[in-house]
């Protein structure tokens, strides 16, 4: 097998890497060819992989043919190399509109596209993300943000060396006075990114009871349109999420902060809602919308932000962007959806560990099942499982040449 590590080319810059030096280093042991694009963003630099006695090559165009292209971030349209094999988060397959020129660009170079969002295990759990890591960064700037919002604490922004356990302690630091002000969270989801956000609120020593404390809600907010509770299942969820409608309202008095972890599809049911926000029995007013649906599941979430202006306010009776910090009366939003990059080296470390066992192992053991599965282009045409794309790739067509 031979394998190219791309350089990030997205938009706001990505530091993460799919595949580290040491692994790429495990995988030449197993003979595996790893060859890496030079990169002068990357968490880990192009000297680390050649000390580990990887290839680096100035373009991954000139380094020839692969079997596998693996990034991390979206490919920009002009760098995509004809009839490659690309393996990224893609965006598409929820038919987001900025990326679809992207898809007629990959359906027209005949290249073939797996999205690592769509890898899963038997029980349809996903199998490579970097969600637990997007909950922890995620988790830790909301708490952040309500010590800014109010003037109660400055806690610093997370530095690359951190890890996991570094953000619990900077908010262990104050827990007093997170305690002192009875704050209450709740944190959405059921999934890695959810695990990631209460890691850290639980390590940092919030936990479901006590004078600061969260509680978690996913299942219990999703009910039949007749109202009735008949159990959450995943794959029935995802498959028709507009049978659902959402009972966060009775949840709004009962909490300061909201930290956003859970799944949602625009077919799905609005959580957190303008109306919601203007309702007198309303507490929440810091949200952190980790998933960061940009006009998704809530209200407020209406542009992501950036690791250097991580926050923004809501108005949600004028439905816009205000000043941060102009009024304590608006909603304040963290909605950096690159969380992990805050901590882009041992998000890098589990990431990588995910990819081998998942990706590379099976193919290297001629298993292409699961891979399959995930594969939403195969030589430029759109596969059985995503035929739904067809309509989506052939709407306002762009001339990629």
């Amino acid at each position: 097998m031979r394998i190219g590590i791309l350089k990030e080319t997205k938009t706001p810059i990505d530091n993460r890497v799919p595949i580290t030096p040491e692994q790429a280093e495990r995988l030449q042991g197993l003979g595996v060819d790893v060859v890496v694009e030079s990169s002068d963003i990357r968490a880990y630099s192009d000297e680390e992989y050649r000390a580990r006695g990887i290839t680096i090559t100035p373009t991954i165009a000139e380094a020839g043919e692969f079997d596998l292209l693996l990034g991390v971030k979206e490919v920009s349209k002009e760098s995509l190399l004809p009839h490659q094999h690309y393996v990224f988060f893609s965006h598409i397959a929820k038919m987001q509109p900025y990326n679809r020129g992207l898809l007629q660009a990959i359906i027209q170079k005949g290249i073939t596209l797996t999205d690592y969002e769509y890898l899963t295990d038997k029980q349809g759990k996903r199998t490579v993300a970097f969600g637990f890591y997007a909950g922890a960064v995620g988790a830790y700037n909301t708490i952040r943000l309500y010590g800014i919002k109010y003037g109660a604490f400055s806690l610093d922004a997370p530095k690359a060396d951190w890890n996991v356990d570094t953000l619990s302690e900077q908010i262990r630091e104050v827990l007093p006075i997170l305690e002192a002000f009875k704050v209450k969270i709740i944190v959405t989801g059921t999934g890695r990114v959810s695990d990631g956000a209460q890691y850290v609120l639980n390590h940092a020593g919030i936990r479901q009871q006590g004078r600061c404390s969260y509680i978690v809600l996913c299942p219990d907010l999703i009910f039949t349109k007749d109202g009735q509770y008949c159990g959450y299942e995943r794959e029935e969820f995802h498959r028709c999420p507009q049978a659902y409608i959402s009972r966060f309202g009775d949840y709004i008095q009962l909490a300061d902060i909201l930290i956003s972890c859970h799944y949602w599809d625009n077919r799905g049911p609005k959580m957190f809602t303008s109306a919601m926000m203007c309702n007198p029995r309303n507490r929440i007013q810091v949200v952190g919308d980790v998933t960061c649906d940009i006009n998704g599941g809530n209200d407020c979430t209406i542009r992501p932000s950036t690791h250097a202006e991580p926050f923004y306010d809501y108005d949600p009776y004028r439905r816009c962007e205000v000043p941060f910090r102009q009024s304590e009366d608006n909603i304040s939003v963290m909605a950096v959806d690159t969380c992990p990059n805050a901590l882009p080296r041992e998000a890098s470390r589990a990431f990588g560990e995910m990819v081998i066992d998942n990706i590379l192992a099976p193919m290297l053991k001629g298993d292409t099942e699961s891979i399959g599965n995930a594969t939403l282009v195969a030589s430029g045409l759109i596969t059985q499982r995503y035929q739904y794309l067809e309509d989506f790739a052939n709407e306002e067509k762009e001339n990629i040449e």
